[in-house]
């Protein structure tokens, strides 16, 4: 019998967003995070003791674009809050928005993450926050985006991030169809999807080398960037594991998070997870890529799960499918997570040496340096240009927070 389950509020509440995009997902199969209130500009700081704490700015990278090139230094001391000027809100978030923003001295653009303490902690989220902040400081990866700094007010937290300009590959998948060569399956064409689903990988080797299970795999969650690179961005659901809770050792976590289509069997159920639960995903994914759509779609996701949980009875791959990426697909979507490509001893190295990468000789070395000619560059007119992004309306109304601050020290 499927479980009934519930998604826990930070992802459940996310209503008008998840369903336009699942009724996208659900036409091309066949089958027929949450708004938020939000600031305006932002508001003056806190002192130094408390709003200062966060991530120094992150180094400047050699330009890799014309684009890159034309983009001033990267300031290498913390921007001051003051400093940011407002261009506009550029995306939603379970607990707010995200705002295009310029620094006012060295012009560099960039995103600022605004999030709601009211919602946080009416969502018992202030956990999945803390960790959001301390993985990203720990990150450095040319596929993961680079958060420069981070502040808080009395009413909101903030992560000040790389501004990644060429949108959502979930856009170039269900809405931008005629820019990214397409195959008879539906999805990209092999050699765009293996690029694609490489970056990803790439990072996923990076990120659990860190002890981190990053869990919250799905396009949505991948921007391209000015080169045509993929990024993969909102840590939110990012977790060490193992982890140390009371002084005791799990090495598993029981947490249930994620989009239901991309969600492993022992999540669904659950048994407990690790980082095997982003290999899962990663074969939904490639799946995703190559066909248009994800292998267990359907409009209700109480038979998402049982497709899930059935996965030998419900996942076909097309049969005029590469018999090789269908054999990564099936090993990354074996419902036993121990016997789970890039589980096994290998771990994420297994991937990289499946025939479907070695037969052509991919050269993962090459990838990380940016060597390849990415399949699409996205038109980006200049850093503030906003045109590969949604439309959102400017509300600017934020609840007043009025709980303990202390529990937000630490960020």
């Amino acid at each position: 019998m499927v479980p009934q389950l519930l998604l826990p509020s930070a992802q459940g509440n996310i209503e008008g967003e998840m369903s336009r995009r699942e009724a996208v997902r659900l036409a091309a199969a066949g089958t027929g995070l949450g708004s938020s209130e939000s600031s305006g500009a932002p508001p003056a700081p806190l002192p130094p003791t408390a709003a200062q704490s966060g991530a120094t700015a992150a180094a400047a990278s050699p330009p890799e674009s014309p684009l890159a090139a034309a983009k001033v230094a990267t300031p290498q001391a913390k921007p001051a809050f003051g400093d940011l000027a407002l261009h506009g809100i550029i995306g939603t978030g379970t607990f707010g928005r995200v705002k295009l923003v310029q620094h006012k001295t060295s012009r560099r653009v960039m995103a600022l993450k605004c999030m709601s303490k009211t919602q946080i902690v009416a969502s018992h989220q202030e956990t999945n926050i803390m960790n959001e902040k301390n993985i990203l400081d720990e990150c450095s990866h040319p596929f993961v985006l680079d958060q420069v700094a981070c502040y808080q007010d009395a009413d909101q937290l903030y992560i000040l991030m790389e501004i990644i300009q060429g949108g959502e590959l979930w856009s170039y998948i269900y809405e931008k169809t005629d820019v990214i060569p397409r195959s008879p399956l539906g999805g990209f064409v092999e050699p765009v999807a293996q690029f694609y689903a490489a970056c990803v990988i790439s990072a996923f080797g990076y990120i659990h080398a860190l002890g981190c299970a990053y869990r919250d795999l799905k396009p949505e969650n991948l921007l391209m960037d000015a080169t045509g690179y993929i990024k993969i961005i909102d840590f939110g659901f990012a977790k060490h594991i193992p982890f140390n809770k009371r002084g005791k050792v799990h090495n598993k976590s029981f947490t249930l998070c994620g989009t239901p289509e991309y969600l492993s069997p022992e999540l669904v159920l659950s048994k407990g997870h690790d980082k095997s639960a982003d290999y899962w995903a990663l074969g939904c994914l490639v799946f995703e890529l190559l066909v248009g759509r994800t292998p267990f779609a359907h409009d209700n996701h109480q038979e998402v799960f049982k497709r899930i949980l059935q996965s030998a009875k419900f996942l076909r791959c097309p049969a005029k499918m590469n018999p090789t990426v269908a054999d990564l697909i099936q090993k990354l979507l074996t419902p036993n997570p121990s016997m789970r490509l890039g589980a096994l001893e290998g771990n994420t190295d297994d991937v990289k040496e499946h025939p479907w990468f070695a037969d052509v000789q991919f050269e993962w070395q090459r990838l990380d340096r940016r060597g390849y000619k990415a399949p699409y560059v996205p038109k980006i007119k200049d850093p503030l240009d906003t045109s590969n992004f949604d439309a959102y309306p400017e509300d600017d109304a934020v609840k007043p927070y009025k709980g303990d601050q202390a529990i937000f020290s630490a960020f």
